[in-house]
């Protein structure tokens, strides 16, 4: 059998499209460490504890929460995933990409039970002075919704959440430093 044209199917063009980012992009972003590393611009944003998960808080019908993702690269699209719940029957976020024009956020409706969500952004993200990645509230979130496990990645596929290597390497440092001061205290009473 001799074969002179090219068979190409609507699988594989969706295979090829594919794109795996992995590396979460943001820091602190299951707020196990409270607000480090993100600025809030409203009083109704708070870190608290849900359901034995550490979570942001987010309420009223204006402001949120943000920060400046590591090692964003110009020109690519982002995938975001996250652990959300509403505290009542539904509530409304803007997430995404602040200042980058429309493609690059969107609102996304929580509903009343833990869920993940996930968004891709429809175009690539653009070099600015300001690209801070948000979660905002709408008219639609006066009640409330709590938010944890996020994850920024490169890509158009969400992988399952991970700490930003930076958070772990912290985590590290931490762990060393107190098994130092113990020693340095059990050597000092001995």
């Amino acid at each position: 059998t001799v074969y002179t044209g090219y068979a190409v199917s609507s699988e594989w063009e969706a295979i090829n499209e594919l794109q795996i980012g992995g590396r979460n992009l943001l820091r602190n972003s299951n707020f196990a460490d409270g607000l480090r590393n993100w600025k809030k611009n409203n009083t109704t944003v708070a870190d608290v504890m849900v359901d034995s998960k550490s979570c942001v808080f987010i309420g009223g019908t204006t402001g949120g929460f943000y920060q400046t993702p590591l090692l964003t690269v110009f020109n690519e699209v982002y995938t975001v995933s996250f652990l959300a719940k509403s505290t009542g029957a539904s509530s409304t976020l803007n997430v995404g990409f602040l200042n980058q024009g429309s493609g690059r956020s969107k609102n996304i409706t929580v509903s009343g039970v833990w869920e993940r969500y996930t968004y891709t952004t429809t175009k690539p993200v653009v070099s600015t002075s300001n690209y801070i990645f948000h979660f905002y509230a709408t008219e639609s979130t006066a009640e409330g919704a709590y938010i944890t496990d996020i994850k920024l990645e490169k890509g158009t596929k969400a992988t399952d959440w991970t700490p930003a290597p930076e958070d772990v390497q912290a985590e590290i440092d931490s762990a060393k430093q107190e098994a130092l001061t113990a020693a340095g205290n059990a050597q000092t009473s001995a």
